[in-house]
């Protein structure tokens, strides 16, 4: 891959990123705003536990519209909307190893030797195995012959 090529896929994965805390923040806020309504309209008080645990849910959800939709621009830029799926696939395989990780490292018995910073990055292990297993192998398809007249 050219270094113009790698800076394309880096900046790629930017915009990824800040798309895709923006839909997750506003997943977030809407399913507040949704629980917070529906208690009222209901006349049941909702738990914090279950109104955190769903908004939760839904900003990851809304995580992964963000990267699948900016993923999809690049490689409808690129002539390759058929690698989407597979793509989509990476991202929710990365997910599920973010998201092992982060069940591995809540099961540690004793975790105050972990540094503060490691304490909290464990908790956005799977959001980051989402991004990073959808971005794995997106650059632009290598030709084999054209390499080798180099």
């Amino acid at each position: 891959m050219a270094k113009s090529e790698k800076i394309n896929v880096l900046l790629l994965a930017m915009e990824e990123t800040l798309v895709a805390l923006a839909y997750g923040f506003a997943g977030v806020v809407a399913t507040a705003l949704f629980v917070g309504l529906l208690s009222v309209l209901v006349g049941k008080q909702v738990g914090l536990v279950e109104s955190g645990l769903a908004a939760t849910i839904i900003g990851c959800m809304s995580f992964s519209v963000g990267v699948v939709s900016t993923g999809y621009k690049y490689l409808k830029e690129t002539d390759r909307e058929s690698l989407l799926l597979k793509q989509f696939l990476r991202g929710v395989f990365g997910f599920i190893a973010g998201l092992t990780t982060l069940l591995l490292c809540v099961r540690i018995e004793n975790p105050q030797f972990w540094s503060s910073a490691l304490a909290y990055a464990v908790y956005v292990a799977p959001l980051i195995g989402l991004l990073v297993g959808f971005n794995h192998r997106i650059g632009p398809e290598r030709n084999p012959t054209a390499t080798s007249k180099a």
